[in-house]
């Protein structure tokens, strides 16, 4: 064995010798127990901070755990824009004295997101109503 190897192994050996990070409230200074206070420590204890004033606040969950509101919102605006100004280009086909055919790929895109609109909008109402009708049972 070449003096590489050894020194491989025994960085190996001393990572798996290494105790776990020290439970949540009893941490000393070095949380990492890597036997030096450092950065990573500092690091560690200010993520636990973080992780702990994130789990005492209480999240709005409506069917689902993540808190995108601003990023949908962004999308219903984009939807809302290309919407309106669609509804506005199919005003020069209003009222032409002969027949006006769109590709039924097209014709698809406009039933699907429609249909996807409806259906969103509806699953949210639901969702809206159950919470309103569970939150005055409990009062």
């Amino acid at each position: 064995m070449n003096k590489i190897e050894q020194i491989i192994r025994q960085e190996i050996k001393n990572v798996l010798k290494q105790e776990a990070l020290d439970p949540v409230g009893k941490e000393d200074e070095d949380i990492n127990n890597d036997g030096k206070v450092n950065k990573t420590d500092k690091y560690l204890l200010n993520r636990r901070k973080a992780v702990a004033k994130a789990v005492k606040k209480e999240d709005l969950d409506i069917g689902h755990q993540d808190d995108e509101p601003n990023m949908l919102k962004a999308d219903l605006y984009r939807i809302a824009k290309y919407a309106s100004e669609l509804y506005q280009m199919m005003n020069k086909y209003d009222g032409v004295d002969f027949e006006v055919d769109f590709p039924h790929w097209w014709q698809s895109k406009i039933i699907k997101a429609r249909d996807y609109m409806v259906s969103a909008k509806h699953y949210l109402d639901a969702e809206e109503k159950i919470n309103e009708i569970t939150n005055n049972k409990t009062k």
